[in-house]
C-alpha cells in the first residue's frame, strides 16, 4: 500500500513536470520566433538572390552561387571604401539566411516577415536578383521594346509570370561581352530609362 502511494506521488510529480516543461518549451519557442521575426522586420538587409549565369560558365564552376558571392564581395568592398557615417545595410546571400519553419502555422519566419513587410510597405529588406524591377507591366513591356530598338535585349516580364506590380526587365550578361559592350548597354538603359521617365533626369 505504501508503495502504491509513493508510485502515485511520483507519477503526479512527473506529470506536473512534463506539463510545465511543455509549457516552458512552448513559451521559449514563441519568444524565439518573436525575436527572429522582429529582427527580420527591422534589420536593414539587402538579400542577393541567385544570379543566372550562362551554361558555359556554370559548367566551368562559375555557378549562380559564385556570381552571388562575387557580387556581395564587390558590394562589401564599396561599402568599406564609402567612408560614410550613414548606417549601411547588411548583405546576405539567399541561401545563408536561416529559414526556420513555425510548426503550428507551417510557414517560415522569413515568409511571415515578408508578408508583414509587404502589408506595411516596408523597404527595410531588399533583394538583388539581376532583374530591373519597373513595377508597371505596360511600362515594362514598352521599355523592353525601346531597348530592343536601341540594340539592347532586355526581356520584359510581367503578370502573370511575376506578381502584379513586380514587372521587370531581365538582362543576361555572358563571358563573351566586352567591357565596352556592357558600358554601351548601360548607357542605353540609362538614356531610354530617362526618356521614358523611369529614371530621374
Amino acid at each position: 500500500m505504501r508503495f502504491s502511494k509513493i508510485w502515485e506521488a511520483v507519477s503526479h510529480f512527473w506529470l506536473a513536470l512534463l506539463k510545465s516543461g511543455l509549457s516552458i518549451g512552448a513559451v521559449l519557442t514563441f519568444v524565439l520566433v518573436g525575436v527572429l521575426l522582429i529582427e527580420s522586420l527591422t534589420k536593414r538587409t539587402i538579400t542577393i538572390e541567385p544570379i543566372s549565369v550562362p551554361a558555359a560558365l556554370a559548367k566551368n564552376g562559375y555557378s549562380s552561387e559564385v556570381a552571388g558571392l562575387r557580387l556581395r564581395d564587390a558590394l562589401l568592398h564599396y561599402k568599406a571604401n564609402a567612408h560614410s557615417k550613414m548606417p549601411s545595410p547588411e548583405f546576405d546571400l539567399k541561401g545563408e539566411l536561416p529559414d526556420i519553419v513555425v510548426p503550428a502555422v507551417g510557414l517560415s519566419v522569413d515568409t511571415i516577415a515578408s508578408f508583414i513587410r509587404t502589408f506595411l510597405r516596408s523597404t527595410v529588406r531588399q533583394n538583388v536578383s539581376g532583374d530591373l524591377i519597373i513595377g508597371d507591366g505596360k511600362l515594362t513591356m514598352d521599355f523592353s521594346r525601346e531597348l530592343f530598338k536601341e540594340g539592347v535585349l532586355g526581356t520584359g516580364i510581367a503578370f502573370p509570370t511575376v506578381p502584379e506590380g513586380k514587372a521587370r526587365i531581365r538582362t543576361i550578361m555572358t563571358a563573351t561581352h566586352t567591357k565596352e559592350e556592357l558600358e554601351q548597354a548601360l548607357g542605353v538603359l540609362k538614356s531610354v530609362g530617362k526618356r521614358m521617365g523611369i529614371l530621374a533626369n
